[in-house]
């Protein structure tokens, strides 16, 4: 019907704009911590990219529900401010018609929400594990950045080279290094390279033509010495790589566990999907609202409610981990509570209509008499 077909273009309009503005905000905000973490060595540059887009499929399951319950504040809410909805009402469509249209769109976003937390989520969770495993599995001095002072990975030394040539030579090289007997020391170099040792595997950074200053704690000297080739061990990065994280568990193998921790995450990846359509049901009778009454009042009601029924979760999510309440129960009574608040505001809303409708005609008929 051509209502239903407005309705759903108003929403799915201000559900792009709401989700946008959303993403935007949460993946600037990552951006500058990824670049923290790249300007403090922790992470390379190159992979920055890499980990925001998968960064942003976690984002995405988290903000669409958000953004959909918003959307449909503020799109019905748009409708009663410009007495659209009067109209319609006089028509004969009333909040159940509309709740209708409501969900037939909000639907096709939980199964979208769907897709992404019971399979895109996990995968992306684990990518993001193996990238950070491959990052923290290369070598010491692989990743210089000449012109910058850079710590190694251990963090017991500090290094800065000022240019690297073409065949990998490096130019005017300074190391300070912490000895395990308590010792600080400087290296520096004109000139160096790293070399791989054929019968071990090894891994050298070989400096050369240089000055090492030591300081010697016990004795409260410094020794100076003068070196042709200083050949300085590139330990292999040992990386143990951990185990897999629940919440990069394919969906299907947290089916077949029995695991509370392990179903508590099963729940948790279902309810994004189910709060959403619930969320959105519940913007219908939210929106429900006066030309007179401000713009944003419901909106702000309506985010206050859905910070409250996520806390929600959240706690009930922590009670099944802990085993405090079963799984038969877990996260469902959350969403039963949510169902019969759409429920009762759904019927309320109706009653307040009706009476609206009703009332005219009692002044008409007193006007008679």
């Amino acid at each position: 019907m051509i209502i239903d077909r407005y309705i759903a273009r108003e929403l799915t309009y201000t559900l792009f704009a709401v989700f946008g503005i959303l993403m935007t905000v949460l993946l600037s905000h990552q951006v500058v911590r990824y670049l923290a973490d790249a300007a403090a060595g922790e992470i390379p540059g190159a992979l920055i990219l890499t980990l925001l887009g998968l960064k942003a499929i976690s984002f995405a399951g988290l903000v669409l529900p958000l953004a959909l319950f918003a959307s449909v504040i503020a799109s019905l809410g748009r409708l009663y401010r410009d007495t659209e909805m009067v109209v319609m009402a006089a028509c004969g469509i009333g909040p159940w018609r509309v709740l209708g249209s409501v969900l037939r769109t909000s639907i096709g976003v939980g199964l979208v929400l769907a897709f992404l937390s019971l399979y895109l989520d996990p995968w992306a969770a684990e990518q993001r594990s193996h990238v950070m495993d491959r990052a923290r599995a290369k070598p010491e001095f692989s990743d210089i950045t000449p012109g910058r002072f850079q710590e190694s990975a251990r963090g017991g030394s500090v290094y800065f080279v000022e240019r690297v040539a073409p065949d990998g030579t490096l130019g005017n090289v300074f190391i300070q290094y912490r000895h395990p007997n308590g010792n600080n020391g400087i290296l520096v170099a004109p000139q160096g390279r790293q070399e791989l040792d054929p019968s071990t595997g090894e891994r050298f950074l070989v400096l050369m033509n240089g000055h090492r200053y030591e300081e010697v704690v016990d004795k409260k000297e410094y020794r100076v010495m003068e070196y042709d080739r200083h050949g300085i061990l590139i330990p292999r990065p040992h990386v143990e790589v951990a185990g897999r994280r629940r919440e990069a568990m394919p969906t299907a193998q947290l089916i077949a566990s029995a695991d509370r921790h392990d179903q508590a995450e099963l729940q948790w990846r279902w309810s994004l999907p189910l709060s959403a359509v619930l969320f959105a049901a519940l913007g219908v009778p939210l929106s429900h609202s006066t030309p007179r009454e401000g713009r944003y009042g419901k909106l702000f009601t309506g985010i206050l409610l859905y910070l409250l029924f996520s806390n929600l979760l959240s706690v009930a999510r922590n009670w099944m981990d802990r085993g405090v309440v079963p799984p038969e129960v877990g996260l469902w009574w959350v969403h039963g509570a949510l169902f019969l608040l759409v429920v009762f505001m759904m019927l309320r809303t109706n009653g307040m209509r009706t009476i609206r409708a009703r009332r005219p005609q009692t002044v008409i008929a007193s006007h008679a008499r």
